[in-house]
This record gives structure tokens, C-alpha cells and sequence, in this order.
């Protein structure tokens, strides 16, 4: 991991009654991130009809996530 700085600010606003568990942040539109966004984390329709191909080669039977992910 790389420490990037930046200078974005935003300002937490949070009720005084603790039983309400909510916050409203407001980012400073004049104050943009400086550093570049995290990758998508949200998986492509190729990458999930790849991987509905892997579970098939596999076999749907007695499989977990985990040996479909490690080719087991």
C-alpha cells in the first residue's frame, strides 16, 4: 500500500441524541480529492461468465467458493 496525501476536506455533522445513529458528511466541492480512485469493485459481466465457467468445469457438486477459487 502507498500513503497517498490528500486535500479533500468534509464536515460530520452528528445529532446529539445518541439513540439516532446517523451522520451527514458534506465534502467541500472546493476541496476535490487529489488522488487516484479505487479500482471498480463490482465484477464485469466477461469476469462472471467466466467464472460461472470455472464453477461448471469444477462441478456444482460438493464445491465451495474456496476450491472453485483455487482450482482444487
Amino acid at each position: 500500500m502507498v500513503r497517498r496525501e490528500c486535500e479533500a476536506t468534509r464536515t460530520i455533522f452528528v445529532p446529539e441524541n445518541p439513540s439516532i445513529r446517523m451522520a451527514c458528511v458534506i465534502m467541500d466541492p472546493g476541496e476535490p480529492h487529489t488522488h487516484p480512485i479505487l479500482p471498480a469493485t463490482k465484477a464485469s459481466f466477461e469476469i462472471k461468465k467466466m467464472y460461472r465457467e470455472c464453477i461448471l468445469a469444477a462441478g456444482v457438486h460438493g464445491q465451495t467458493v474456496r476450491t472453485v477459487d483455487n482450482g482444487e
